[in-house]
């Protein structure tokens, strides 16, 4: 069973992405799979990848981490009334969030 997360550093862009190829294919077909990058060319990239080496990618989405605060945070922000700000408040509240994830 793959882990839910993996972090992998290494010097060359071929080995993390390899890397993050073997933890792609590792989920079995039909398992939600949320690919997180800084923009949304390597986890694209990633998930084409997966697809034409015959995985399945039912399920698979993509996102950067800006995009995936902003969508968590519409509900509750809406609720209260308020909007989603620009991509200096969006920063603000994904830091948040991952302080909180930390305690």
């Amino acid at each position: 069973m793959p882990t839910q997360a993996r972090i992998f550093a290494h010097p060359t862009a071929a080995a993390r992405s390899d890397a993050a190829l073997d933890w792609l294919r590792a989920h079995p077909p039909g398992v939600e799979v949320l690919v997180i990058g800084e923009t949304l060319d390597g986890p694209h990239d990633l998930l084409l990848r997966g697809a034409r080496a015959g995985s399945a990618s039912m399920g698979w989405r993509r996102t950067t981490m800006s995009l995936l605060a902003s969508e968590l945070a519409v509900g509750p922000l809406f609720e209260a009334g308020l909007a989603v700000g620009g991509p200096l408040s969006r920063d603000a509240v994904v830091a948040r969030a991952v302080m909180r994830l930390e305690d």
